[in-house]
């Protein structure tokens, strides 16, 4: 029988005073105060330190939600550690494999049936209109196009050289 994955607490866990202050940022950091009342856990200031109690099974650790383990594929010759453990192993091509690997890792994977998470990144088919015979197309990520966020307005509002 297959053991539930329970995930004990799925927020963030956000460092104290980062809703306040712009220099305090959210990533955690554990109070060091001597009279801080995060760190000496009262109740009611809203926010929980993180501590053991919140691991996960250790059945269950690092399990992805379709029930493989996760390995990061940097090439073909990574695929072929993973070929003996297909039924426990799913591979993730890493974020900075070209195009052109990435569809040969692909292709293999197919080959050894290994399961993929992100397999179709990048590799979109569409109809050979350039007759380059690729039969793919590359996608730009969305910071590349020329669109402005409320962050970026922020930060030209905010820290434009006045004359």
């Amino acid at each position: 029988k297959r053991v539930p994955i329970v995930k004990k607490h799925t927020k963030k866990f956000i460092r104290h005073q980062s809703d306040r202050k712009i220099s305090v940022k959210e990533s955690w950091r554990r109070p060091k105060g001597i009279d801080s009342r995060v760190r000496r856990k009262f109740r009611g200031c809203g926010i929980n330190m993180p501590n053991i109690g919140y691991g996960s099974n250790k059945k269950t650790r690092h399990l992805l939600p379709n029930g493989f383990y996760k390995m990061v594929v940097h090439n073909v010759s990574d695929l072929e550690l993973l070929m003996m453990h297909n039924r426990n192993y799913c591979a993730e091509v890493a974020k900075n494999v070209s195009t052109l690997k990435r569809r040969a890792i692909v292709q293999r994977a197919q080959q050894l049936n290994i399961n993929i998470t992100n397999g179709a990144a990048r590799l979109r088919s569409q109809e050979d209109e350039q007759g380059m015979g690729l039969g793919f197309q590359l996608l730009l990520p969305a910071a590349t196009y020329p669109r402005r966020s409320g962050a970026c307005n922020f930060a030209v509002r905010h820290f434009k050289k006045k004359k």
